[in-house]
């Protein structure tokens, strides 16, 4: 059955190796996911909805990682969380 599955993400990924000045590189990765409850239109969804989804939420990770062939890689990830504030609104 897995083979017939097709993982499908609502959002962004890019990643990137950058060659910095003293010789290291750096890969970047960006990676931003929207969220599949109370998405839509920034003026038709607002605020939260009644099971308490905040409108148009998106988390965004960005992740840092040196590469190095002698010694062990290091990570560096931020997570950053943003949606419509959650407060109850009617558009008249």
């Amino acid at each position: 059955l897995d083979r017939w599955l097709v993982f499908i993400i609502h959002g962004y990924i890019k990643q990137q190796t950058i060659q910095m000045e003293d010789f290291k590189k750096v890969q970047y990765t960006l990676i931003s996911r929207r969220s599949q409850y109370f998405a839509g239109t920034r003026y038709l969804r607002r605020g939260v909805n009644d099971i308490g989804n905040v409108a148009n939420e998106v988390e965004t990770e960005q992740i840092i990682s040196q590469i190095s062939n002698h010694q062990r890689n290091r990570n560096s990830s931020l997570v950053q969380i943003r949606g419509s504030l959650p407060f109850c609104w009617s558009h008249t």
